[in-house]
């Protein structure tokens, strides 16, 4: 069962336990193992940042047992909710469907963890990395520039070009275009994200500006060469009315 696998990493809070886990876990993969596998790749959907289900809410189910759990059915939602083919009442029903088709303890603590994108295991994206790099279960490690200092960098000599510190946060808009194969269109997907990669859930109203843009923002990328792409990023600082303003909407 997938949820043993859980139980395993939470025995103890030793990294190199749970590193063991996981090497055990990645070489019965690549012996085809089933579970193992599932495990591997559930992993990888959780702590990927760049995979969001837009769900804050699923339910825990009680009592459960000798369900079906149709593990094909619970990765084709998966897709849904990440494409956002599945939103608002549509996906809280399916989610709510198919929890009472899985066990209870395998629903509880593999299933909704997952859909929640908190596992609640004791790891990282560095310590699964660790042990999957340059495997198919590896997972992609979100990264922005950021300021440094200029000490000891000779090659910072020269003019510059000085611009004025907005006192604000730091927010980039990653906007990815999901075709639709009913009708062979595009609908851009607006996720907006911290400077360390943590999803951002209080900026709603300049994500769907972007969302309503995207169509003329993608065109502007045509024109500077870039005529096949799935998305692009918007790095900036949101700023607001005042700085105590500001972080009261980015904390809330």
């Amino acid at each position: 069962m997938s949820y043993q696998w859980i139980n395993k990493l939470n025995e103890s809070d030793s990294r190199l336990h749970k590193e063991a886990v996981l090497g055990t876990a990645l070489g019965l993969a690549n012996m085809g193992d089933i579970g193992a596998s599932r495990l591997l790749a559930m992993l990888k959907l959780c702590y990927n940042p760049f995979v969001t289900f837009g769900i804050k809410q699923v339910p825990v189910t009680d009592g459960i047992t000798g369900a079906e759990n149709p593990w094909d059915e619970y990765a084709f939602l998966l897709n849904q909710l990440a494409k956002r083919e599945l939103t608002g009442h549509a996906a809280r029903d399916a989610i709510v469907d198919l929890s009472g088709r899985f066990d209870s303890e395998e629903w509880n603590v593999f299933c909704r963890p997952i859909i929640l994108k908190d596992i609640r295991a004791g790891i990282s994206e560095k310590t699964i990395n660790k042990i999957c790099k340059k495997t198919e279960f590896e997972i992609p490690v979100f990264g922005c520039q950021l300021a440094t200092s200029m000490e000891g960098r000779p090659e910072m000599k020269g003019n510059k070009r000085l611009e004025p510190k907005l006192d604000g946060v730091r927010a980039l808009f990653m906007v990815e275009f999901i075709s639709d194969d009913s009708d062979l269109s595009r609908h851009p997907i607006v996720t907006c994200y911290s400077r360390n990669g943590k999803v951002f859930d209080n900026f709603d109203h300049i994500s769907k500006q972007i969302e309503q843009h995207a169509d003329v923002l993608s065109k502007k990328c045509k024109v500077m060469g870039h005529s096949m792409f799935n998305g692009f990023v918007l790095d900036g600082e949101v700023i607001g009315k005042s700085f105590n303003e500001l972080m009261k909407q980015a904390r809330r």
